[in-house]
């Protein structure tokens, strides 16, 4: 009969302290665990003086039993030298010369919210490596989808697939790109001839029609007249795609960009491709001459920079159907909103998902250069204008043929404003001691103010924010965004931790639940910093847990589980999901993290508490 699992402890204990100069946090299990220097133990002490199986720890509902085995150098509890003793919360404990702490772990703090991965064998370029003992914090199996040796674990994704609480093929990309850890993904009917449809996209996108391998073998596979499925990848830049040929239609295309070097790959993408194939219209001719005829798909393809993290918050989706608007042509556009809210990244969306891609967009911050100097900068210099000075090119001329993004217009003066003014009016720009020159650019601006304020208080010119602001976007401030918060930490961290050349393990979901409910005034450009602080004081190999967050964050996630959440509109849905977020934590709380017993409390099934879990981003 085979021995039953321990039950889950109602306390997570840990045992904390600085090993061979490094700090090091064990979690430790329910029920017994061996404690030594050699690597049969479930925690590993690697150090001289303690011996091969020292000691063993038994959790129950009491605390903690200490027994040692004999060891030649004595496990002690708070100094006195035991062979068998009960330890709780605080007490200082000795094995051999290694001293630790027994501390307490919030059971939000024993399961990680993500992980980030280990570099790929061979080491991957600017990733960070992890320390190799492994022991530490190790709590939980590696990423899912990726088995040992970098292989694609096919299994793992369709067990994704078949957990997902709404079977779409947007929902199948969004999965896809999470297992992959890839740039983007993006669905295209294109027969290799017109102009390509895309139907549905996550993550960063890129122009299909600029691969040259994926054109051939979509003319190859469009050629043929049965169903085939075939994939390819090409080197630079880095995509990966796979092309279903339907009988009597146009061919689908599933492009991967930046996809990851395991093996398995190319087979994943046919796989997701023949599902997606497999949902309802999308393998009929009709249906696909009908998507392409309604809901505005033949509108620009939205192209995302690389560093840009794809919201998916209503807020987020609000304004990226408004950008895909405004891509054809040449209407000024005002983006608005709070300092720190990505103002710059949603120009350059607009930029790159336009017709004028293919040209510069250079940024100007109004405020962060001096006025005397902003006119030189904006209109260039001409040769002569005086003793020794150069001709040299202002921002209008290097934007040629681009886009001129001016970042917090609101607070360019009054005499460079009229200046502005005859530059968009008359498309051309007269450079310091020089002569009028045509020029050719879009302008899209930004402000944290109200110009309209400002307008009335005569400190911004009325017939200059008419010009500016053919379109007036407002980019959402975080609070109101708070479903993309976990996809920005899990960017922000991986890139900080490259970044310091630091192996940080992840982020636990007590961490990242208290980093959700946190206000964050200074929108995401806080919330990047405060990643990067986080990334330097954890502890190397390390995961960054709720107890290295400063007290205010705490704060805030007590005030947001005390109190309903209160939002700007009265939609529904957004209501019930903070109601379901509460009640799932306040249940997985009370079980000590058991997910079988939080479901009993909830009233619902094991499998259904796991599929809210995810799509609350509660939990991977």
């Amino acid at each position: 009969m085979p021995a039953s699992r321990p039950v889950p402890p109602a306390v997570f204990y840990c045992l904390r302290g600085t090993v061979e100069e490094r700090e090091r946090t064990w979690l430790l299990p329910a029920g017994e665990s061996f404690l030594g220097s050699s690597e049969a133990n479930d925690l590993v002490l690697a150090v001289q003086g303690v011996s091969r199986q020292h000691a063993r720890l038994r959790v129950d509902g009491e605390g903690v039993e200490v027994t040692d085995l004999e060891s030649t150098n004595g496990s002690f509890v708070n100094g006195e030298r035991i062979e068998r003793a009960r330890a709780t919360t605080g007490d200082a404990l000795r094995f051999g010369p290694v001293a630790l702490r027994l501390e307490v772990l919030d059971p939000g703090d024993a399961l990680l919210a993500f992980e980030i991965p280990p570099p790929a064998e061979g080491g991957g370029e600017g990733r960070p490596g992890l320390p190799e003992d492994e022991s530490t914090y190790r709590l939980v199996d590696p990423p899912p989808g990726l088995a040992p040796g970098g292989t694609l674990g096919i299994e793992r994704f369709l067990d994704r697939i078949a957990a997902l609480p709404r079977r779409d093929a947007s929902s199948i990309l969004e999965a896809l790109v999470h297992e992959l850890h890839a740039g983007g993904a993006c669905l295209v009917e294109w027969s290799g001839r017109r102009e390509p449809l895309v139907l549905v996209s996550r993550g960063r996108m890129e122009n299909p029609t600029e691969h040259e391998p994926l054109r051939a073998l979509v003319e190859a596979v469009a050629r043929s007249s049965g169903t085939v499925c075939r994939s390819g990848s090409s080197a630079a830049p880095a995509v990966a795609y796979a092309v279903l040929g339907r009988p009597r239609t146009v061919p689908l295309s599933l492009l991967v960009f930046d996809p990851p070097g395991g093996d398995g790959a190319e087979e994943l993408l046919r796989i997701t491709l023949r599902l997606l194939g497999w949902l309802p219209g999308w393998g009929a001719p009709a249906a696909s001459a009908a998507l392409a005829a309604g809901g505005g798909l033949r509108l620009p393809v939205l192209c995302f920079p690389p560093e840009f993290v794809v919201g998916a918050a209503p807020a987020m989706e609000r304004l990226y159907g408004e950008i895909r608007a405004l891509c054809r042509g040449d209407l000024p556009v005002l983006f608005t909103g709070e300092t720190g809210v990505g103002k710059e990244h949603a120009a350059k969306i607009l930029h790159l998902s336009s017709d004028r891609a293919r040209s510069p967009c250079l940024a100007m911050n109004c405020a962060a250069i001096p006025t005397d100097l902003l006119e030189a900068e904006m209109f260039g210099v001409a040769e002569g204008a005086a003793t020794g000075v150069r001709a040299r090119e202002g921002r209008f001329a290097q934007a040629r043929g681009g886009t001129l993004f001016l970042d917090e217009i609101g607070d360019m003066s009054l005499a460079l404003q009229a200046k502005l003014l005859r530059a968009v009016q008359e498309k051309e720009v007269q450079p310091v001691g020089g002569r009028p020159v045509a020029i050719d650019v879009r302008i899209v601006a930004a402000t944290n103010k109200d110009l309209l304020a400002e307008v009335e208080a005569g400190r911004f010119r009325s017939d200059l924010y008419y010009r500016v602001a053919g379109a007036v976007l407002t980019v959402p401030p975080l609070r109101e965004r708070r479903e993309d918060i976990p996809g920005l930490l899990e960017s922000f961290l991986r890139a900080a931790a490259i970044a310091a050349g630091k192996g940080v393990r992840g982020l636990t979901i007590k961490a990242q639940d208290t980093l959700v409910a946190y206000p964050w005034p200074g929108n995401i450009r806080e919330l990047e910093h405060e990643i990067q602080r986080l990334v330097q004081v954890c502890p190397e190999g390390q995961a960054i847990d709720s107890t290295m967050l400063p007290e205010r964050f705490a704060a805030a996630l007590q005030n947001a589980e005390k109190e309903p959440a209160v939002h700007d509109d009265l939609r529904l849905e957004r209501h019930v999901l903070d109601l379901e977020r509460r009640l799932i934590r306040q249940a997985l709380d009370e079980s000590g993290g058991s997910q079988r017993q939080a479901a009993l409390r909830l009233g619902i099934s094991r499998n259904a508490l796991t599929r809210k879990m995810r799509r609350l981003g509660i939990v991977e």
